[in-house]
């Protein structure tokens, strides 16, 4: 005689669609805060108010004080869909716009203190008034002052002479830079981009790898970008940006900021409802399956 536990089966089921997010260091996907608010109020030249939503980061935005205009709450969420990594940008996002000269202290929020294998991604889509030598520079650092010294962004080439370009850099200064010279940049299009930095060998920050528009929940056997050098850090507590020569009428989104320790931290949807429901339609197809099994032999 076969013994048959009939709530393995609901049990199985609740488990398979249990919605439980990977765990993150940080995160913020802007949906708390409403749409044309600053990063940072109050006037220029005063230390305002940042935004403070999202979880786990242990401080408010802070922008360059000149330039906190130029960082707002837009009502257009950003998406991605490519291969097993779906991300839904929800109805906001981060507007960054110009005219920007240079702003090496555009933007930087902190978050609990990280010396281990650190990952970041965002969605990035630009829009720009004609071809131009735009730079954006996302990343880590030990600091809230100062170029983040471990980062990837997009930059326009001298003189126009190319599209934007993605680029890695560590440490800090253009000498320490690594540029991709395709696919470029294209306006309008939707990216997510990915950083890992890691320390092989070293009490410092010294690999870097990126990943641009990843198809899998996986964590990919090759970077995009790869780039092995001291970043001289060796504790990240700060996510930040830098930017320089947007013009008026540039335009960038940047949407789902995510800050993990391990590669599906940062690319699994919040909450994981596709996973989880096809999980639990196998699930259910699985008790079903067994039900019909017993009901045939009986």
């Amino acid at each position: 005689m076969r013994i048959v536990f009939p709530g393995l089966c609901f049990a199985l089921i609740a488990v398979a669609i249990d919605p439980t997010r990977a765990a993150l260091v940080a995160t913020d996907g802007f949906e708390s805060y409403a749409a044309g608010s600053q990063l940072e109020s109050g006037a220029d030249g005063s230390p305002g108010t940042g935004l403070s939503g999202g979880s786990g980061f242990t401080g408010a935005y802070e922008t360059d004080d000149l330039n906190k205009s130029h960082a707002v709450i837009a009502a257009q969420g950003l998406s991605y869909n490519a291969g097993n990594v779906q991300i839904n940008g929800g109805a906001n996002a981060a507007s960054i716009t110009g005219a920007i000269t240079i702003s090496t202290d555009f933007l930087a929020r902190s978050f609990p203190a990280q010396s281990d294998t650190l990952y970041l991604s965002f969605l990035l889509r630009g829009t720009q008034t004609s071809p131009d030598e735009d730079f954006l520079q996302i990343g880590f650092s030990s600091s809230a002052t100062g170029e983040p010294p471990i980062a990837a962004g997009i930059a326009g080439a001298v003189a126009n002479t190319l599209p934007d370009q993605f680029f890695i850099r560590m440490p800090a200064l253009t000498a320490n830079q690594t540029l991709l010279p395709s696919p470029t940049f294209a306006l309008d299009t939707t990216y997510l981009m990915v950083i890992k930095v890691s320390k092989v060998g070293s009490g410092n920050y010294n690999q870097l790898d990126f990943f641009l528009n990843p198809a899998s929940l996986t964590e990919p056997g090759a970077a995009t970008l790869t780039r092995s050098a001291d970043s001289a850090v060796s504790t990240a507590t700060n996510f930040r940006m830098r930017v320089a020569r947007l013009d008026v009428g540039d335009s960038y989104l940047i949407d789902e900021v995510k800050i993990g320790t391990a590669y599906a931290d940062v690319v699994v949807p919040e909450p994981s409802v596709a996973m989880a429901g096809a999980s639990g339609v196998f699930a259910f197809s699985l008790c079903s399956r067994r039900r019909k099994e017993r009901h045939e032999r009986a």
